[in-house]
């Protein structure tokens, strides 16, 4: 008896060592899917119903890694942006207090996620109209992240928030000096004419008439007004052309090839900038070891002809563009069929310009007959063929 009972024992003790890791598996499964159902919500402005379900998931992770775990900390977070969005602000405080405090004593109290975290409390706060307190945390928030040297969008938007909080209680000159550091920063990576460096001005204006400053007000007037007529043209404010004398130097300016990219597809052949979007790429990609330009014979004609030159750094761009986002040396089957396909939108749009390539002009047929891609799939192959020995 005492031998059947043992073997018993044994059977429910395996039993439920088998059942354990699937168990964990269908809850880490049921967590995804809210994850997924919640981004639908959110991109339906259905905040509240999106606050249940993060809740409905926090409670699963926290019975998954526990409250110190940072999946769960990041999920506190978001449920506090929610919060915000659905106009609680009261909740999106009480949450973003346990964030940070969960995170300051279980994971870290100098890195950059904490910086964060502490920029979003201070935010709400500042909403909240407890502005005194928020300042407090934006500075710590502040002070944190400015020691990471690094001069980008997180580091811009702590600054501007920052500025705000300091308007909020009347320390304008204070204000005036974050803005005027975020403004330098917002700058340098999109430039004067961009959307965000515009529009960011008018909160300088802002900080200017508070402090008294009429001359800098109407100064300031006539330059927003000048930027957004030049916007409006087309103007941007393109990266300078360097000497790419290595990969290495092609390298550190990946961000400065996307953005000329980018520029180059977007706009058509006639635009003021189109250029020096040119000379960047092509002298961009013609050092870069980050991103291997394969060219087939019907782009190799574009070549021979100076009309027709535009569309071969039209699928340079593309490809540029695809295999840096994608993170790719090579651009793959997938890549190649979107490249081919922004080349002829790049074309379509241009070609009054240009005028007409019987080659592009047959693959818009194809396109029109929702023929192209089995095409163009052979046109990959072949390309991958040809190239073969350079990717082993």
């Amino acid at each position: 008896m005492k031998k059947l009972a043992l073997k018993k024992m044994m059977i429910v003790v395996v039993s439920m060592l088998c059942f354990s890791p699937l168990s964990a598996q269908v809850t880490q499964q049921q967590a995804d899917k809210l994850d997924s159902l919640i981004t639908k919500l959110i991109n339906q402005e259905r905040y509240s119903d999106a606050i249940d379900t993060q809740k409905k998931r926090l409670d699963i992770l926290k019975e998954l890694h526990g409250e110190t775990d940072t999946t769960y900390i990041e999920g506190l977070v978001f449920l506090g942006k929610y919060y915000a969005r659905n106009q609680q602000l009261d909740e999106a405080i009480k949450t973003l207090r346990k964030a940070t405090s969960l995170y300051e004593e279980h994971i870290s109290s100098t890195d950059d996620n904490f910086a964060f975290y502490l920029d979003n409390l201070a935010f709400y706060l500042s909403a909240a109209q407890q502005t005194e307190e928020a300042e407090l945390i934006s500075r710590r928030a502040l002070g944190i992240y400015e020691k990471k040297g690094k001069l980008d969008e997180h580091f811009a938007a702590i600054l501007m928030h920052l500025a705000e909080t300091c308007h909020e209680n009347k320390r304008y000159q204070e204000a005036i000096q974050f803005e005027l550091r975020s403004l330098s920063i917002i700058k340098k990576l999109m430039g004067e004419h961009s959307e965000e460096y515009i529009n960011e001005l008018s909160y300088l204006q802002k900080f200017y008439e508070s402090a008294g400053e009429k001359d800098r007000v109407d100064n300031l007037k006539e330059r927003i007004e000048k930027l957004i007529k030049e916007h409006n043209e087309g103007y941007v404010d393109l990266p300078k052309l360097v000497e790419f004398k290595t990969p290495e130097i092609c390298h550190l300016h990946n961000n400065d090839a996307l953005r000329c990219c980018a520029y180059f597809l977007t706009h058509r052949l006639n635009a003021p900038n189109m250029n020096e979007a040119a000379k960047y790429i092509l002298n961009w990609s013609y050092s870069s070891a980050d991103v291997h330009i394969e060219i087939d014979e019907m782009i190799g004609k574009f070549l021979t002809n100076q009309n027709e030159m535009a569309y071969m750094i039209a699928y340079t761009a593309a490809i540029t563009y695809y295999c840096l986002t994608n993170n790719l040396e090579w651009i793959d089957e997938e890549g190649y069929l979107k490249v081919m396909h922004t080349l002829l939108d790049f074309y379509d749009q241009n070609k009054d310009l240009s005028g007409k390539i019987d080659s592009l002009e047959n693959y818009l047929k194809l396109r029109k007959k929702e023929k192209l891609d089995q095409q163009l799939l052979k046109d990959y192959q072949k390309l991958r063929e040809t190239n073969k020995s350079k990717i082993q």
